[in-house]
């Protein structure tokens, strides 16, 4: 039987169920892997029964996918329901800063015991990106374990091990290491200036130990590392094939990163973008939202193979790599973690830390300024428990004895200048700041807060590059996360130095 030449193709699909345009668009494309965002998830029960009536309609050889990285990654606002759960965890940097493997490992072994149970068999993780000093990429960020390439080695293999030994294929990305580029791919393609020795000795140690640990995908970088080639990864054979395959002898699955990010749609045209990651040597290629470019993409497939620049021998080779590897997670046995929410907090308290000390007030009041999450749900996750932000930091307030006035900021329309002069510049003020790094108008309204406030402290949530906006004297607390338990142990961490506090 003809193999349909949509097999090279992961996609992204739309909707909440299964509804016949969508079976037609599926049996019309034929693509080996589904992934999903939150736009196919309303609820546990839902995700879990839409994947069913999905596995019906696809058979066995389309694999389930997910990102589902933890931390500033994740696609789901519920943590259990109807003896189904997920857990939130603190993400990559925080548990860099704990480094401990074997927490990595069992958050590796906790996702995927739940995810198995939700119908997915892939998850897109980890992130084995390497930061560096000069890097202020906002596409990576506390994605990353960190800028010790060996711990983020070691951590991503115990993490890769916790997911596969328990069923879940796992994903070492973005191959040949994002962590230089000071550009986000999503925006703009990246060049990276790196020198081979770089490149060999930081950024590719944490894909060898991936490798070694048999990881199942690699997924690859669209930066341009010049050292090595002036094309794009997505398009270099040298670095596919020459690095990837050759040099470090991954025998697995190699996997570009969604087609449809700024760096390829502002360079390349879409018939580019669709062949020169196969002929590179890609098993398949991402696209990840539009069904319109996904069914052009199965367009251009089909005309190249019938002009014969494709053979379909080589697409047989990677459904038959694709096949043999999922076969070995099938019937794995998941050993479930006791209590995952209490590993979570574990992780949490190994890594928030206080950055700066000073002067805190407010032991018995606080008056607490924290962004609008609703309104930043639009581009980011959050707990369902963090949205309603009124209930949970009064929550965690009152662990510790304190009445709270909350104020909630729309960082991205600024303040005026006059805003904290309702204020005694002796009130006890704490200040969550999401990322004035990326945004001007928030680094103004922090640096405004800590004019007015002379005993007011800062709590970074989500980009530790924050730090540079923060006067020496100024108490400040790494959280490098937005879960709800990086926030409580930010303010157990607040309520502490408060007590040490003159």
């Amino acid at each position: 039987m003809k193999l349909s030449v949509g097999r090279h193709l992961v996609i992204g699909i739309h909707g909440i169920k299964v509804d016949p345009r969508l079976k037609s668009f599926l049996k019309k494309i034929q693509p080996s892997g589904l992934i999903f965002f939150s736009r196919n998830i309303v609820s546990l029960e839902q995700f879990r029964s839409f994947l069913s009536d999905l596995r019906e309609g696809v058979g066995e050889e389309v694999f389930f996918a997910l990102d589902h990285e933890g931390g500033w990654v994740e696609r789901f606002s519920h943590e259990s329901e109807k003896g189904l759960s997920l857990t939130s965890f603190p993400g990559n940097t925080a548990l860099g800063k704990a480094g401990r493997l074997d927490w990595a490992h069992d958050q590796g072994r906790t996702m995927a015991a739940q995810l198995k149970a939700l119908g997915v068999q892939v998850n897109f993780a980890p992130v084995l990106d390497v930061l560096c000093d000069r890097s202020d990429n906002s596409g990576i960020g506390i994605r990353s374990f960190g800028k010790d390439p060996d711990l983020v080695a070691n951590l991503g293999e115990a993490m890769i091990r916790g997911l596969q030994e328990n069923g879940i294929a796992a994903t070492a990305k973005h191959f040949p290491g994002h962590g230089p580029c000071r550009i986000d791919p999503h925006d703009q393609l990246p060049y990276v200036r790196a020198s081979q020795r770089e490149l060999e000795e930081i950024h590719l140690r944490p894909f060898r130990k991936a490798v070694d640990a048999d990881v199942t995908f690699v997924m690859t970088s669209h930066g341009v590392f010049s050292e090595w080639d002036e094309l794009p990864t997505t398009f270099s054979s040298h670095i596919v094939q020459g690095i990837l395959r050759k040099e470090l002898s991954f025998q697995n699955i190699i996997l570009s990163d969604d087609l449809e990010m700024g760096a390829m749609t502002k360079r390349f045209s879409f018939q580019e973008m669709v062949l020169r990651p196969l002929q590179a040597g890609h098993d398949f290629i991402l696209i990840c939202h539009d069904a319109n470019r996904i069914r052009e993409a199965h367009q251009i497939l089909e005309k190249a193979y019938d002009e014969k620049l494709f053979q379909f021998e080589n697409l047989e080779k990677s459904i038959l790599r694709l096949k043999e590897v999922m076969k070995s997670f099938s019937g794995k046995e998941v050993r479930t973690l006791e209590n995952p929410k209490g590993l979570a907090s574990q992780i949490a308290k190994g890594s928030v830390e206080l950055v700066q000390r000073g002067k805190v007030a407010g032991r018995e009041r606080a008056i607490v300024f924290i962004p609008d999450f609703h309104r930043l749900s639009e581009r980011y996750f959050f707990e369902a428990r963090l949205l309603d932000s009124s209930s949970f930091f009064e929550m965690c307030f009152s662990d510790f004895g304190q009445t709270l006035e909350k104020i909630v900021l729309n960082l991205e329309r600024g303040l005026p200048d006059s805003f904290f002069s309702k204020w005694s510049s002796q009130d006890p003020a704490v200040f969550f700041c999401f990322d004035a790094h990326g945004s001007s108008s928030e680094k103004k309204v922090l640096q405004d807060f800590q004019k007015h406030f002379k005993k007011g402290a800062v709590i970074l949530l989500k980009n530790p590059l924050d730090l540079k906006y923060v006067a020496k004297e100024v108490p400040c607390i790494q959280t490098y996360g937005f879960r709800c338990c990086q926030i409580k142990q930010a303010i157990e961490v607040l309520n502490t130095a408060m007590k040490m506090s003159p």
